[in-house]
């Protein structure tokens, strides 16, 4: 240990260990954040910022998967569990269908990237979404 090793910045584990997930989560960064954003306005019907759209999305994109990450019956990614993430900081952007959508679209986010699909790749459909 050197004399001025205290100088150095401290790692700090937490936030690099978050950063090492959002990167699998969104392998393709900003393209991600872009796709991803533009279906939550979408789904809001454009009746929300940019800014707000992309934190909806990367918020319930990675609760959707540390929830669904869990070996326990009672964790499980469902629409009940997604409102209550909602109601945390956004529910007031969203009416019941919308809810629905968001719900079909982490799913949807969720089964693509079992298959190494990122959510870039994921698009609408006219019964849901595809890759």
């Amino acid at each position: 240990m050197g004399f001025f090793d205290f100088l150095k910045p401290k790692k700090n584990e937490a936030l690099e260990a978050a950063n090492a997930m959002l990167k699998q989560v969104f392998p393709n960064g900003e393209l991600d954040y872009k796709a991803g954003t533009n279906e939550i306005l979408e789904i809001l019907n454009h009746k929300v910022s940019v800014d707000v759209a992309r934190n909806i999305f990367v918020k319930s994109t990675m609760i959707c998967r540390i929830v669904s990450s869990k070996n326990d019956e009672n964790s499980k990614f469902d629409v009940d569990r997604l409102r209550v993430h909602l109601s945390g900081y956004c529910i007031e952007h969203f009416n019941e269908d919308q809810i629905q959508k968001l719900h079909g679209y982490q799913v949807s986010l969720l089964a693509a990237s079992l298959f190494g699909v990122s959510p870039k790749e994921v698009r609408r459909t006219s019964s849901g979404y595809a890759w």
